[in-house]
C-alpha cells in the first residue's frame, strides 16, 4: 500500500509501553508479519502524569503526551484528525491491556481492505471465562444478552461492542462530529456505537475473539471509597448514556436495575455502595 489504511490507537494511562499488552503483542505480530506492519500506523496517546520513552516499533508511530489525562474521547479525537489529515481510512481501538493476536489482527487487515463501504465498524468478539462479553444485545431486566460465539458478518441486530479491538471509518465517525466529548471515559463505546447505529452505521462481527477482562466484573464490593469513587463516575455515565439514547423500555430496564443491585449491595453489607446505586436510581 502507498500509505497507511489503519491508524491504531493505543491509550496508556500510568504504564509504560513495554508494560502494555496491547504495545508488546502488536509490536511482536508486526515484527512477525512485515505486510501488516506497511498497513498501519501507531498512536500513541498517554494520559498518564509523566512522559514514556517510544520503544522502537515495526510501523510509523506518532506519541502524543497530554498529562491533563482528559480521558479516551479526547484521544480517540486526536487520532480521529491524524487519520483524517493524512487521508486514513480506519482507526482502530485499543486499550493498553488488550492482548492481540496474529489470527485477529490479520483478519482485521484483510476486512479493512475489502470493506468497500458495506459496513462502517469491525468487532472482535471479547471473551472471559468462555462468555462472550463484546458485542451483547440492548438491555433487558438480566444481565445483556451476549451473541452467539459462532455470530460472523454484517449484524442486522442492534449490538453494544466494547471499544478495544474495534475498527471504526474514519469517513463515518467525522459524519457524526466526533466521539462524543460527554462520555469521557466510561460509557464512550455504548454512546459512539448506539450513535453509529442510529444513523445507519452498520457493525461487522469478526470471526476473531480476544481474552478480555472487564474490570467491573472483578472490582471489590466493599464501602472503600476508592472504589466508590470510580463506580461514581461509571454510574454517572451509565445513568447519562440510558437517559440520553435509551428507549422508553430501556429506561424502564436500568431503573429496575439500579434498584436489584442495591438491595444486593445493602444486603452484602455495602451500605455506602448501596445508597449510591438508590440515589442514581431516583436521578431524573
Amino acid at each position: 500500500m502507498a500509505r497507511p489504511g489503519i491508524l491504531t490507537i493505543i491509550v496508556l494511562y500510568k504504564r509504560s509501553l513495554e508494560e502494555s499488552e496491547a504495545f508488546v503483542s502488536l509490536r511482536t505480530i508486526l515484527q512477525q508479519r512485515p505486510d501488516l506492519a506497511e498497513s498501519m500506523k501507531l498512536l500513541v496517546y498517554d494520559n498518564s502524569p509523566t512522559t514514556h520513552d517510544v520503544p522502537a516499533f515495526p510501523a510509523e508511530t506518532c506519541y502524543v503526551s497530554d498529562t491533563s489525562n482528559a480521558g479516551l474521547a479526547c484521544a480517540y479525537n486526536a487520532g480521529l484528525q491524524l487519520a483524517g489529515d493524512e487521508n486514513i481510512d480506519w482507526l482502530l481501538l485499543l486499550d493498553q491491556d488488550t492482548l492481540l493476536t496474529e489470527a485477529y489482527l490479520a483478519e482485521a487487515v484483510a476486512l479493512a481492505h475489502s470493506a468497500d463501504g458495506r459496513f462502517d465498524a469491525l468487532v472482535p468478539k471479547l471473551i472471559e471465562d468462555g462468555v462472550v462479553l463484546s458485542p451483547h444485545l440492548p438491555l433487558t431486566l438480566r444481565h445483556p444478552k451476549p451473541i452467539d460465539i459462532t455470530t460472523y458478518g454484517i449484524s442486522a441486530r442492534e449490538l453494544h461492542p466494547y471499544n478495544s479491538g474495534s475498527l471504526v471509518r474514519v469517513r463515518t465517525v467525522q459524519r457524526l462530529q466526533g466521539f462524543p466529548k460527554d462520555f469521557p471515559i466510561d460509557y464512550l463505546d455504548h454512546a459512539t456505537f448506539r450513535i453509529l447505529q442510529t444513523e445507519g452505521g452498520k457493525i461487522f462481527v469478526m470471526r476473531a475473539a480476544l481474552e478480555h477482562k472487564l474490570s467491573s466484573n472483578h472490582a471489590n464490593n466493599s464501602n472503600d471509597p476508592s472504589v466508590l469513587a470510580r463506580q461514581k463516575n461509571t454510574l454517572r455515565a451509565e445513568h447519562a448514556f440510558y437517559r440520553r439514547y435509551g428507549t422508553i423500555q430501556e429506561k424502564f430496564y436500568h431503573h429496575v436495575r439500579l434498584v436489584w443491585r442495591a438491595w444486593k449491595a445493602l444486603r452484602a453489607g455495602s451500605f455506602k455502595q448501596g445508597y449510591l446505586l438508590l440515589k442514581t436510581a431516583v436521578t431524573p
